[in-house]
């Protein structure tokens, strides 16, 4: 109590950071950190606390040898604590392991975290903040990792059971033998890594394992936006995370405002007043990729479209084309703006039942084989689940349809085009249409149009209908062209009838479920790092 631990040369010290650490020498009762000399009582070195910025004073070499006296707990790495901070729900020894033999106190089943490990990394799916000895439920899986590739010994994955690890908690193997953090799981964002304590301070790469004291800022790359997370991070010493990392999004519904182009008695749309998120699909027939429908971007990977497009199709014969604006294949493909991807899967909407079910839930989604790159050109449109944005509430408003189906002249356009479309209420849609035709339409489908021989028309499927969301400049999809009636006669559509579309909200929680199982890319030029000349290695 003489007041020694609070002179300001032993507080700078203990406090002080790189290069100003070398203005300090370490006295006989002090213990030098491996950090550029910080100094600490010898009193604070194994107590299970960490008193360095690298935590050397908590090193298992340091501590291993360390004999506690009695009434004393020793921690796994050699650490000395008193027994009164024993399962006292608080990591008092450095690694947690204070905590872990905890077992009189679990609930039925559970089971506690397992410590840290050098070069040795675990994720808790339900629970991903969760820290070493934290208590977890029966039936918890833990996901196991290694910095050094096939050196793990034992099961990846092993589950809570009975109060235990089943079959039992695996080791890396490896001569590398300090903690570290994980590469972060930050899809879509840029990363920028620097040590700031330890032997190696400054930037380093984040795609690999991170050293302990690493802070990491992050940012949404261009066209993408903030979905959850932080915006900073730090490795802390038990290899985890301080905060779950930013998680990015594609901004989603926005475009240029200019002019209206209509597709029936209209105008060609030119690349600057496009509605970014419409793609074309081609088959392959006879040799040559043909268009036959039009399709949403709602995700990097995946396109909504109309199920009789896709309706027994294999996925391999489909091309779908981005920032397109030709229904010659070989025109797109010389585009230097296009986007042409393959697609790996067909989701078709488990009530589709073609012509047999009257085009009911006339809804597929097409998996593209990699993510599509977002641009000002290509961009997903925005899904509104929200209370209140059923397309059936909107009616008389006036949403946008782009396609390159049958023109007012009766063949196919060769370029796209968009049409303005009004909202029919349910009512008059049903009274204005034919009798014949009344069986097509339910509860999942509804109509838009103006019946003056302005219209969407074959070809144009799969399309979908736009609504501006009230006082923003995002775009929902709120429609996909499914079908319309027929000329007399002749198998074309007659323009002077409404069209009928899928209601896109009555599917959210099939959409949401392929979607999350989609996991953002993001651009594939975000490893570039700041000060790239003084990158440690």
């Amino acid at each position: 109590m003489d007041g020694s631990d609070e002179k300001l040369t032993v507080c700078a010290a203990m406090k002080c950071i790189g290069d100003a650490c070398l203005a300090y020498k370490c006295q006989l009762n002090e213990f030098t950190c491996q950090s550029g000399g910080q100094c600490i009582p010898t009193s604070s070195v194994c107590d299970g606390t960490q008193q360095c910025r690298d935590a050397s004073d908590e090193d298992p070499k340091v501590c291993k040898n360390q004999q506690c006296p009695s009434g004393f707990f020793q921690c796994d790495y050699g650490a000395c604590i008193s027994d009164s901070l024993i399962c006292n729900q608080e990591p008092n020894c450095h690694d947690w392991s204070d905590e872990y033999v905890c077992n009189s106190s679990f609930p039925d089943g559970a089971c506690r975290l397992p410590p840290a490990q050098p070069g040795t990394h675990y994720s808790v799916s339900q629970y991903p903040q969760g820290r070493p000895g934290q208590i977890v439920p029966e039936l918890t899986r833990i996901d196991f990792s290694c910095d050094v590739l096939e050196s793990l010994e034992g099961s990846s994955h092993v589950y809570c059971q009975n109060n235990k690890w089943v079959p039992y908690v695996p080791t890396c193997y490896s001569e590398f033998k300090k903690i570290t953090c994980p590469p972060l799981d930050a899809p879509a964002t840029k990363k920028r890594c620097e040590v700031l304590w330890g032997p190696k301070q400054g930037w380093i790469s984040c795609n690999e394992s991170i050293p302990v004291g690493t802070h990491v800022t992050l940012e949404c790359s261009e066209f993408y936006e903030r979905q959850s997370g932080a915006f900073h991070t730090t490795c802390l010493h038990d290899g985890t995370w301080s905060q779950l990392p930013l998680r990015c999004q594609p901004i989603c519904g926005l475009r240029d405002d200019t002019a209206t182009a209509l597709i029936v008695k209209g105008w060609e749309i030119s690349p600057e007043e496009s509605l970014p998120w419409h793609a074309t699909l081609f088959s392959h027939e006879n040799g040559h990729w043909k268009f036959f429908c039009g399709s949403s971007l709602i995700g990097e990977r995946a396109v909504l479209t109309a199920g009789h497009c896709v309706w027994n199709t294999n996925p391999e014969t489909i091309r779908v084309i981005f920032s397109g604006f030709s229904s010659n294949f070989t025109v797109d493909e010389q585009n230097t703006e296009t986007q042409i991807l393959k697609v790996s899967d067909i989701k078709i909407q488990q009530m589709y039942r073609d012509h047999e079910g009257n085009y009911g839930s006339d809804l597929a989604i097409l998996i593209l084989n990699e993510p599509v790159i977002i641009t000002h050109s290509v961009k997903p449109v925005c899904l509104d689940w929200r209370t209140g944005s059923d397309v059936s509430l909107r009616s008389e408003e006036i949403g946008l349809v782009t396609g390159m189906g049958i023109t007012e002249n009766g063949t196919f356009s060769e370029k796209l085009r968009v049409t303005t479309v009004k909202i029919i209420s349910e009512n008059e849609c049903r009274e204005s249409q034919k009798k014949d035709f009344r069986k097509y339409l339910t509860y999942t489908t509804f109509c838009a149009g103006w019946k003056n021989g302005t219209a969407v028309c074959n070809g144009d499927s799969g399309g979908g209908l736009v609504l501006q969301r009230p006082d923003e400049k995002l775009w929902d999809l709120h429609g996909v062209v499914s079908i319309s009636p027929r000329r007399l006669g002749t198998n074309i559509c007659d323009p002077n009838y409404f069209t009928v579309f899928t209601k896109v909200s009555l599917y959210s929680s099939w959409i949401d479920s392929i979607l999350k199982n989609l996991d953002v890319i993001g651009p594939l030029d975000n490893n570039q790092l700041p000060n790239t000349d003084i990158i440690i290695e």
